[in-house]
């Protein structure tokens, strides 16, 4: 690890703190404007939990394990931690805004045309049925959406900071611009909180079960991104894992637009976009002819300059006489 001057230390921990600092606050502010529904209101504390607790958690694992790739320094590790922080605000606000617009059209159109609720109460195994089923349609939905940002270069400017990072490690999974966190709401969450009715339960009330439910759900983006060797052999096409997931990072032809899914591999399967790595496939990421961002600022800022380039592009084209 390259040494990093006293100041730029400082500098960057102060960053941090104050990163960490409003996803608290503005979750604890989101949560008390968008009361319902409360599908919603458990994506800002996995978004809290997954900033304080799972990254913690995670890189520790992480730091036990052989990597794949050489490990991020220290200054460029809390630059993407900072990264997730702000995106945990532009979730948290997204998802207000979300639930309080779904409140409000409940009140004048039937909202959820398909009911799909079956637990009767809390059990162990009604907990378990809630978060398999309400995750697999929510896996549903991502993933269009997540193939969606791939194929339109309009929103694959939105989506493309997430993949430039040459490193792949825990701390890529929110390493995505702060207008992410609007458009996976919409697409992935409110979507199909309006067109399905679906079990409310709060992970963190729910017993051991629940809770552990809870941890495992604000881990596991952080753990599929991890820097390092994990091969599941045939339990890869149902789980989502490391290694699946870096085949969706991977630089490499043979490897582009594929493995979508947060969770379970089925929806690649069905629509013919999984990819099962060999044992000792571990491809280089990243995204080939793009420059690594350097700080803070222009992360947050590439998005809005991409498109400002792309739309200069097209009106310079509309110009030219035929």
């Amino acid at each position: 690890m390259t040494s990093i001057p006293r100041f730029n230390v400082i500098t960057d921990l102060a960053v941090t703190v104050f990163a960490v600092g409003s996803l608290l606050v503005v979750s604890v502010a989101a949560t008390r404007l968008g009361a319902e529904p409360q599908s919603l209101r458990w994506t800002f504390w996995i978004g809290v939990s997954m900033g304080l607790v799972s990254f913690p958690i995670v890189a520790g694992i992480e730091r036990l394990l052989t990597p794949v790739v050489p490990r991020k320094s220290l200054r460029t590790w809390l630059m993407h931690y900072q990264l997730n922080m702000l995106l945990g605000v532009s979730f948290a606000v997204a998802g207000a805004i979300s639930a309080m617009a779904i409140s409000a059209l409940s009140h004048h159109f039937h909202l959820g045309i398909i009911d799909l609720r079956f637990a009767a109460g809390h059990g162990a195994w009604a907990v378990v049925g809630v978060f398999m089923l309400s995750t697999l349609i929510c896996d549903f939905f991502y993933y269009w959406y997540h193939r969606s940002l791939h194929t339109f270069p309009v929103l694959w400017q939105i989506h493309k900071l997430h993949h430039m990072d040459p490193q792949m490690d825990v701390v890529t999974v929110g390493r995505q611009n702060w207008i992410e966190g609007f458009t996976h709401t919409l697409f992935a969450i409110t979507l199909p909180a309006l067109l399905f009715k679906l079990d409310q339960v709060n992970f963190f009330d729910a017993g051991v079960t629940g809770a552990t439910i809870g941890i495992v759900a604000s881990c596991w983006g952080p753990f599929f991104h991890a820097n390092v060797k994990l091969h599941l052999g045939k339990a890869a096409v149902l789980l989502q894992a490391p290694q699946l997931h870096r085949i969706h990072h991977s630089r490499l032809p043979q490897h582009q637009d594929k493995n979508f899914v947060n969770y379970f591999p089925i929806w690649d399967l069905l629509f013919g976009t999984y990819y099962r790595p060999a044992r000792d496939e571990y491809p280089p990421t990243g995204v080939e002819g793009e420059k690594e961002v350097d700080s803070l600022l222009e992360a947050e800022l590439l998005t809005l300059r991409e498109w400002r380039r792309m739309f200069r592009g097209w009106r310079r084209r509309d110009s030219v006489p035929v």
